[in-house]
């Protein structure tokens, strides 16, 4: 299981995975511009502290998530997301055990999805990918292996090339998934 952990693989993929879905959620709410619906995500602050995190939550998400596709400062990254699904795990979960069923609003513009447990099982998903980063080594085609100076022997940049274009088709479906299903029920229940 260990071998499986430290894949080189397996690190460039959650590094582009959890960098893409941060990055996409904090475009989208910057593009959207509406704080209060950023408010109502971060509702379980006080309101003065809620204000505040509303505005600074897309420029960490989008802050973090560069860092983690260039591979840089990876593990602080990798704590900054860690220490956001966490919480945004916590919340989605209690309000699904509590049967609220608000508008997620994780991707702001780009999405339309309510709360739910797929919604919960993603964040916990991604809080893994952020644990594993924290604890994993420096990987390749990353800036921190060139700041660092490591050396080593590492997989082929066709082969990350492979890995990036499967992590963006990941993020596509984490992203848009739940349009694209909400889509495909509707067209059907029409029929």
């Amino acid at each position: 299981m260990s071998e499986i952990l430290a894949s080189p693989y397996l690190i460039l993929f959650a590094r582009f995975c959890l960098g893409g879905v941060l990055l996409v959620a904090g475009v989208g709410k910057l593009i959207e511009h509406n704080p209060a619906a950023v408010i109502a995500e971060v509702n379980f602050l006080p309101l003065p502290l809620a204000r505040v995190a509303a505005r600074l939550l897309p420029y960490v998400e989008v802050g973090a998530g560069g860092l983690l596709v260039l591979g840089l400062l990876t593990p602080f990254a990798a704590v900054l997301a860690a220490a956001m699904f966490a919480v945004f795990s916590v919340v989605v979960g209690s309000k699904v055990l509590r049967g609220k069923r608000e508008n997620c609003h994780c991707f702001g513009s780009f999405s339309a999805d309510t709360l739910n447990w797929a919604a919960f099982g993603r964040n916990l998903l991604l809080l893994a990918f952020a644990l594993l980063l924290i604890f994993s080594t420096v990987g390749y085609i990353a800036l921190d292996y060139f700041v660092l100076g490591r050396k080593g022997s590492y997989p082929s940049v066709f082969n990350g090339i492979i890995i990036l274009l499967m992590a963006a088709l990941a993020v596509a479906l984490i992203v848009f998934g739940g349009r694209v299903l909400g889509y495909i029920k509707q067209t059907l229940q029409a029929t």
